[in-house]
């Protein structure tokens, strides 16, 4: 089956591998338009502010867009490089969503923006910190369903999954196994940032990292993508979390990204995410 967004160029090809139990299937293809982003904007009530400073936290940046005040949000944690601000609406990431009537609360993780603190890539006080924005903003009348993290934002976004009553999550070239990633990545200089990080930290460190060891409270719907060129997170770790979580019954599904170019570009990745919001939503209008 080929899904496509009629009109866009050019086709940028990825392949699923999904579990025998999941018979849920992405499009081989979909049709993109530029470097601008992909289908028509969306345009949405956006609202900001700084979460509430929890008990031995940080204050956190936060901006939503709603689009439907009926639909679910997704939350949406900043990547690395990336800042979100008050035209984040606008973001061809935010768009995926948007574009498949799903609301957006974007969330600036500490040390980036007007988030107070640092990030220690998903240490306590930044997980007891997103866990009070979370918990205020289901009071304020967000109903968050599912969560998106890329890359160094994936330890923080499994920690808080694992305390919080998303349906689903979506993460993208995630870190799965601490101790692995020091073995197998293909970047030197990754490897040593990542051990420098850990020097004199304690004994549990690499554990709270490594969702991999420990996985059961997690959403029961699960979608992961890995780029193909990707060097610093070995798309080793995907395949063997994706097949840990298919054993253990949960409706997972691992997208191998790839590009003529061998870059992940913006299109291509908004074009991802598209793909993955629309088996969302089918997901969602089949029950």
């Amino acid at each position: 089956m080929k899904r496509s967004l009629k009109g866009f160029l050019p086709i940028v090809t990825w392949l699923l591998v999904s579990c025998a139990s999941n018979q849920d299937q992405f499009s081989n293809s979909i049709e993109v338009e530029s470097a601008e982003g992909v289908g028509k904007l969306i345009e949405a009530q956006a609202q900001q502010g700084l979460s509430a400073k929890a008990e031995n936290g940080f204050s956190l940046e936060w901006f939503s867009c709603t689009r439907n005040v009926r639909a679910p949000y997704i939350l949406m944690l900043n990547r690395k490089g990336v800042t979100f601000d008050s035209a984040s609406c606008k973001d061809g990431l935010v768009q995926s969503f948007l574009q498949q009537d799903f609301n957006v609360l974007s969330v600036n993780r500490p040390g980036v923006g007007k988030s107070e603190g640092k990030e220690l890539m998903g240490d306590d006080q930044s997980l007891v910190s997103l866990q009070k924005l979370v918990k205020d903003q289901g009071e304020s009348g967000k109903l968050i369903d599912g969560l998106w993290a890329f890359e160094d934002a994936s330890p923080l976004a499994f920690r808080i999954a694992r305390s919080s009553a998303f349906k689903f999550m979506i993460v993208g070239n995630g870190l799965y196994d601490w101790d692995a990633t020091l073995r197998e990545s293909l970047s030197p200089e990754f490897v040593a940032e990542l051990k420098e990080l850990q020097k004199g930290q304690e004994a549990t460190f690499s554990e709270k990292r490594s969702i991999a060891w420990d996985f059961a409270d997690l959403p029961k719907t699960i979608y992961l993508y890995h780029f193909e060129g990707e060097r610093l997170y070995p798309s080793s770790q995907a395949e063997a979390f994706r097949g840990a979580l298919a054993a253990n019954q949960f409706k997972v599904q691992l997208v191998k990204v790839r590009s003529e170019t061998g870059v992940l570009t913006p299109v291509i990745h908004q074009s991802v995410l598209i793909q993955v919001a629309q088996e969302l939503k089918s997901a969602e209008g089949n029950k």
